[in-house]
Formats: structure tokens, C-alpha cells, sequence
């Protein structure tokens, strides 16, 4: 099953285009382990160098008017839609202008520069150290691909800058992100394992939470095999929150895949996706902001910290 993906550029209104990518079974099945990659035919389709021992085939972007292509861009929607409720990610391989990117990492480059003797690989609070992004977050864009899965008053529950550097190359096993961040802490029936991260109470909400979750990555760098990218394993979001022994059970049943995104790209992914990132083995920036949306409020009294 061929799917399509939304290319309404960030920054530009006027008009957006339509991009396709084969499914993940559809790549497993032909042993290409990138995300993005697309055996499908070859009309208007052109390769890539070649990355890490995978070809990279991405459809030729083609501009459409923004008023003639409602029906269009709802196909599309409906398409990705199908790809993270089976899967539980998507790629969509244009989102934000290039000079929309590039304004963006000038403001993180001088919102860490701000931070001495801190870390600068990572921030959290993305929205209040760098408005930018608060706007991006609200960009006609962005909005349309979190309406595809959440309802229309979904909100920022969370934003985080992801780094990697040669001097910061870290990594990351296979987990599945389960906790949320709060304004204040509460005793709520079915939250756990509290926690307090650089002053902000963090809490284990129950699976349904997350359920109604979608993050969304936005790609300020390309990111290939090279670089540490995120690795998923496709379909794990259905099976609730995973210990152990069964992540272990999913890691030897399912071939892991591989999410190329290129710059000004996004990947979309439900929290309870396994996933996980290597060091790059050729370092350099892999920003990317994470954008953490929820649909409706929390039980008890507890409030989304940055809704």
C-alpha cells in the first residue's frame, strides 16, 4: 500500500505539495531498512547517493496551488493517519522552508549560548527558551499533521531539543517514552513513578494517556544512517506499555526500521513506540525538536505543563 505524504511547507501559504513513501512492510519485504525508501515504481523517482549500504528513493516534490488541492491534501491526511495507527510512526519528507530551518537553529544556537555550564546536546522547555518554536508548533504545517490523529484543540504538552555532536554522541536503548510532564504534582489514581526533572514534576500516566498522544520531530539536519538516527520497531505502539522480557520478545520478532528523515523533514510517531538511537558513526548535528502533543485534559486535577 502506497501512502501519501503532506508537503505543506512551513512559511509558505500559498502552496504545498504531495510527496509518496512505501509502507514499512513494504520496505521490509524488500530488505531496504531505511524509512523512506520506496521500491514502488520508478516513475518520476530519483535515487539519492548511496547511504550506509541503503538506497534512499524520495518522489519528486511537485507544487500545487493551495486552493485547488483540498481534496488532495485530504487524501494525503488520511493516508498518514492509516500509517501510524498500523505502524505507529510516518515520515513526511517536507515540512519547514529552508530558511524557516535556518532561522530556527540560529535562535537554539544563541539560546544555548545562554546556558554556560550546561548542557547543549539538550534542552527542555523548548517553547520558553526559544519562542520560534512555540510558533512553529502552531504553524498551519505542523497543525495539519497533528489534526490527522489528534482532535483540533490538541496542544504542546511538552517540547524538547534533541542533539547529537562528535562531542555528544550519545545513544539510547530500546524504550518507550512514558512519561509526561505536569505542572504540579498530584495523587491521581493510575499515575506513578513520580519525578522532578530541572524543577518540573514528571509522571507515568496510564497507557490510555499516551494512546491519545502524537509526537511530532522536526528535522533541522539530514538524518541518515551516519548520524544516529531513530530506530522503531513498527506496529510495537499496540501492545501498551512493554517490560522488559517484551521488548526483548518484539526486538526478536520484528525487523527494526531505520527513520531517514531530510532536513525540514518530520517524523511522527506515537509515544508507545519502541524506539531507540545509536551514536552516529559519523558525527555531526542531528538536531531535531521534539514536540510532545495531547488531546484533551488530565484526570484529577492534573494540568499539561506547557498547554
Amino acid at each position: 500500500m502506497n501512502s501519501l505524504a503532506l508537503d505543506l511547507t512551513c512559511g509558505n501559504s500559498k502552496s504545498f505539495g504531495i510527496a509518496g513513501w512505501s509502507s514499512p512492510v513494504a520496505r521490509q519485504a524488500h530488505n531496504l531498512k531505511v524509512a523512506g525508501s520506496n521500491p514502488a515504481p520508478a516513475t518520476n523517482l530519483k535515487a539519492l547517493p548511496h547511504c550506509g549500504g541503503a538506497f534512499l528513493l524520495w518522489l519528486k516534490t511537485r507544487f500545487i496551488e493551495f486552493t485547488s488541492c483540498v481534496t488532495e491534501m485530504k487524501i494525503g491526511a488520511r493516508s498518514i493517519s492509516e500509517e501510524i495507527e498500523e505502524y505507529g510512526f510516518a515520515i513526511v519528507p517536507r515540512v519547514l522552508r529552508s530558511e524557516t530551518v535556518d532561522e530556527l537553529v540560529a535562535d537554539i544556537e544563541h539560546a544555548l549560548a545562554n546556558r554556560a555550564g550546561r548542557s547543549l546536546y539538550g534542552l527542555r522547555h523548548l517553547h520558553q527558551a526559544v519562542p520560534a518554536v512555540h510558533s512553529i508548533s502552531n504553524c498551519a504545517a505542523v497543525r495539519e499533521l497533528v489534526e490527522v490523529m489528534l482532535r483540533p484543540e490538541a496542544v504542546v504538552a511538552r517540547s524538547l531539543l534533541f542533539d547529537k555532536t562528535p562531542a555528544a554522541n550519545w545513544n539510547v536503548a530500546w524504550h518507550q517514552d512514558l512519561t509526561i510532564a505536569v505542572r504540579e504534582r498530584l495523587v491521581v489514581r493510575g499515575f506513578s513513578g513520580w519525578s522532578m526533572k530541572e524543577g518540573v514534576a514528571h509522571v507515568q500516566p496510564p497507557a490510555r494517556v499516551l494512546e491519545q498522544m502524537l509526537t511530532v520531530r522536526l528535522h533541522l539536519d539530514d538524518c541518515y544512517e551516519t548520524n544516529g538516527p531513530l530506530r522503531v520497531i513498527p506496529g510495537s505502539h499496540k501492545s501498551g506499555r512493554l517490560d522488559a522480557h517484551r521488548i526483548s520478545e518484539w526486538r526478536e520478532r520484528k525487523q527494526p526500521i531505520v527513520c531517514a528523515v531530510p532536513r525540514g523533514g518530520a517524523l511522527l510517531m506515537r509515544p508507545l513506540l519502541l524506539h531507540a538511537s545509536s551514536s552516529a558513526i559519523e558525527p555531526s548535528h542531528r538536531r531535531v525538536i521534539h514536540l510532545e502533543f495531547a488531546a484533551g485534559s488530565l484526570p484529577g486535577g492534573l494540568r499539561w505543563l506547557e498547554c
